[in-house]
């Protein structure tokens, strides 16, 4: 079956990425590691403090490289996954909610429980991965996602992959 879904969202996850964050993400990751050569080669010619300097940019890629690897195989998995997956309509409320004001990052992340019937089987779950407090850097709290706002004190439709246990969110 195909997908004809644009996923936005995994239960245990949060928001999954679109292609062109990925790409853009990727191509800074790579930009920022073929400055390299170059700053040593400026650091050599030039003044010291400049070598120091100019290795910022390579560190920000370096920051930026696990994300983008994690980021890249969850949407690999999100397509494996939408491809069997069953849709269902769902109730979801809120569990608790966080307020973190960092510039971007600035809004309110909250994180959700999901009730739903499945093979006639009332399935609730909550998002996040319950052995993990945090879940990765520049994340925050494992579980609060902004984008949960979206479904919160609803009727959705979700999509529900049975064998990895995954609840995947669509617009």
């Amino acid at each position: 079956m195909e997908n004809k879904y644009k996923i936005v969202a995994v239960l245990k996850y949060g928001r999954v990425w679109g292609r062109w964050m990925a790409f853009f993400s990727w191509f800074f990751v790579g930009f920022t590691f073929t400055l390299i050569p170059l700053i040593i080669f400026i650091a050599i010619h030039f003044y010291e403090y400049r070598f120091f300097f100019g290795f910022t940019f390579p560190l920000l890629g370096l920051m930026f490289l696990p994300l983008c690897i994690k980021n890249t195989r969850l949407i690999y998995l999100v397509k494996t996954w939408a491809k069997e997956a069953v849709l269902h309509t769902a109730e979801i409320e809120i569990v608790n909610e966080e307020f973190f004001l960092i510039g971007a990052f600035s809004g309110n992340p909250v994180r959700i429980k999901i009730s739903f019937r499945h093979n006639g089987k009332n399935i609730k779950r909550l998002s996040g991965d319950d052995k993990k407090k945090y879940s990765f850097p520049l994340y925050g709290y494992n579980g609060y996602d902004r984008i949960f706002n979206r479904f919160v004190g609803k009727k959705v439709e979700i999509l529900y992959h049975e064998g990895s246990d995954q609840i995947l969110f669509f617009e």
